[in-house]
């Protein structure tokens, strides 16, 4: 494991799968609620673009400060962002 690549690997591996269970549980919480599959559908293509631009976002950021703080970063908005959608008692659909 001194290689940093197995580090790096290991870590989306663990971030990859954290987001499958979490996006299931949002996924069927939006169901439950009696939201229509166009808005799942949307809900889904937002958190890819997201995934997407905010990987862009942290490997820019990694220039400046270490990886360990860019992790916690992107974990505590990811919790933050999971943590409104749970909150919210309307949506806005």
């Amino acid at each position: 494991m001194k290689n940093p690549i197995f580090i790096v690997l290991f870590m989306n591996t663990v971030f990859s799968g954290v987001l499958a269970f979490s996006n299931l549980y949002i996924n069927i919480f939006l169901w439950n609620q009696g939201a229509s599959l166009s808005t799942i559908g949307v809900y889904n293509a937002s958190v890819f673009v997201s995934v997407f631009i905010g990987t862009i976002i942290g490997a820019y950021t990694m220039r400046w400060i270490n990886s360990r703080m860019t992790f916690v970063l992107s974990s505590s908005f990811l919790l933050a962002v999971f943590g409104l959608l749970i909150s919210k008692e309307e949506l806005l659909v």
